[in-house]
């Protein structure tokens, strides 16, 4: 790396250094959509609680079958809730807003609404934990270190609220999530920034603010073109974790951040590595 007291246009002297290796090039267009689609892959449970626990509209929002007749009919919650030999679907005819989610898989329409509401509950507690001490294991640690066991570590919780019929299960998966959440929108957010020219960074964080709102447009969109199940949309959630989590493996340690701690050979190393990228 270049004099560490020169500094660039930005006015720091790793901002100098970013402008020699491509300023904003493909490599920061890489390491944007990682992280972007990286946090928005857990965002998409967070932001979809609600939905997941929406209740088909009464009257008649279920399709009841007899498995001993056969016989199916339009139904509300009181004629099957506790009753055995009665299979279950949404009646999605009776109103365009029905859709399959945590309501019908996991009972909910049957149980206390508290226990509706300790999904979500369980979630902010997880993020409450969460901010607690993952920011700082950012600084002691790294940013990438953080985030890539967050990207790896949320497989878990977002298949354990996918593919279970158990209230346990998925309540233990949305405290979890919350940890995960925070190393993203934390580290994440500080690894991407710090990977940015100073001139850029407003830019991008502007990028993932509108991704933050795009998670409900996606749901809306899914659930109205595309399917009324739910966990479809969960799938591309997890594929999308899946994917982000590989592409991660080509994200370095934050430049800036090697420069603070004073790794100079490592932070001279990320450097090129950009600059490689960037075809500097």
């Amino acid at each position: 790396m270049a004099g560490g007291g020169k500094k660039g246009p930005d006015n720091t002297p790793i901002d100098a250094e970013l402008a020699k290796a491509g300023a904003f090039g493909r490599f920061q267009v890489f390491i944007t959509l990682t992280i972007v689609f990286g946090i928005m892959s857990c965002n998409l449970l967070t932001h979809g609680i609600a939905i997941l626990e929406l209740e088909p509209k009464e009257p008649d929002g279920y399709y009841c079958t007899d498995q001993a007749t056969g016989i199916k009919k339009a139904c509300d919650p009181e004629e099957w809730c506790g009753v055995s030999g009665i299979d279950v679907d949404v009646n999605y005819d009776s109103n365009n807003e029905n859709i399959y989610n945590w309501s019908t898989s996991l009972e909910l329409v049957c149980k206390e609404k508290s226990a509706t509401a300790l999904i979500a509950t369980l979630c902010l507690v997880g993020i409450f934990f969460g901010v607690m001490f993952i920011p700082r294991m950012g600084d002691l640690f790294g940013r990438k270190p953080v985030v890539q066991i967050a990207l790896i570590g949320s497989l878990v919780p977002l298949a354990m609220v996918t593919f279970t019929k158990s209230l346990i299960v998925v309540d233990i998966g949305a405290f979890l999530a919350g940890p995960c959440i925070i190393a993203r929108m934390s580290c994440g957010f500080l690894l991407l920034m710090e990977h940015m020219p100073t001139s850029k960074q407003a830019a991008v964080g502007a990028v993932i603010m509108v991704s933050e709102g795009l998670c409900q447009v996606f749901w809306v969109f899914f659930l109205t073109v595309i399917s009324k199940d739910t966990f479809y949309f969960m799938y591309f959630a997890i594929a999308l974790n899946f994917v982000t989590a590989i592409a991660f493996y080509w994200v370095p340690e934050s430049p800036r951040y090697l420069y603070g701690i004073n790794d100079l050979d490592r932070c001279a190393e990320v450097l090129t590595y950009i600059a490689d990228k960037n075809n500097v």
